[in-house]
């Protein structure tokens, strides 16, 4: 290949590189660097009927640690009833906006005698914890222990702090899968760019033409002219010569 050639292919190579670690350094930027706050307030537990009892030390614990390692504010109200006409959801939406909640806040609302039971989260929380998929999945979380035989009126929270926990590790994780196809994808554009040139830059130097030789294909038609001449010379060749 030419000078010129492969100062061309060397400069399209150092391209592809640069693009590559640019690719490589915002991925890892958006890793460093997630939107995922963490606070320092602290929870709010109402349980006027103390249905929590000797449980309460051990949940007031566990949602101060997820609160310290997730920065989600656990609020646990525990009623006899909600006493409204409002549906519980819409009333658990009332009642954790009246109280003007922190950032990642989630409310976890039960009325023990009507067997009523809500997981609500503030508008102000982060796309991972209040979008559906995420409410349902605390809310399915909560609810499983107050469905036994005997309501367990800890482990329901117990259970909502470990979800939250889980689903903040999936948000954590989210941006480092994000981040790999990112590279993936610009690897494979950048491969498929680097072939593409290099199968210009040698189209246009003549590496892959085609020289006839030997062993070329001839139209059927020239074939069978040229073996019909050989033959007329051969007979010619074999013929008896006839005295004079």
């Amino acid at each position: 290949m030419s000078k010129v050639s492969s100062g061309v292919v060397s400069s399209c190579i150092r391209l592809f590189v640069i693009l590559f670690l640019c690719a490589i350094v915002g991925c890892l930027m958006s890793v460093i660097c997630p939107s995922i706050a963490v606070g320092t307030e602290a929870t709010t537990i109402t349980d006027t009927q103390n249905l929590l009892g000797s449980g309460l030390t051990r949940v007031s614990d566990e949602v101060e640690s997820i609160h310290r390692t997730t920065g989600v504010t656990v609020d646990l109200l525990y009623l006899p009833s909600f006493d409204t006409n409002l549906s519980s959801q819409q009333w658990a939406e009332n009642q954790l906006r009246s109280t003007h909640p922190k950032r990642n806040t989630v409310m976890l609302a039960v009325a023990s005698q009507k067997g009523q039971m809500v997981v609500v989260v503030s508008d102000n929380s982060d796309h991972w914890l209040k979008n559906t998929a995420t409410v349902s999945a605390l809310s399915d979380a909560a609810a499983k222990p107050l469905n036994a035989a005997s309501p367990d009126w800890s482990g329901a929270a117990l259970s909502l702090c470990d979800e939250i926990a889980t689903q903040h590790r999936q948000a954590q994780h989210a941006p480092v899968r994000r981040a790999w196809l990112i590279v993936g994808i610009v690897l494979a554009v950048i491969v498929v760019g680097g072939v593409v040139v290099l199968l210009v830059i040698a189209g246009k130097r003549g590496l892959f033409t085609h020289h006839a030789g030997a062993h070329a294909g001839t139209p059927a038609r020239r074939q069978r002219k040229t073996l019909g001449r050989k033959k007329r010379r051969r007979s010619s060749r074999h013929a008896p010569r006839h005295a004079l």
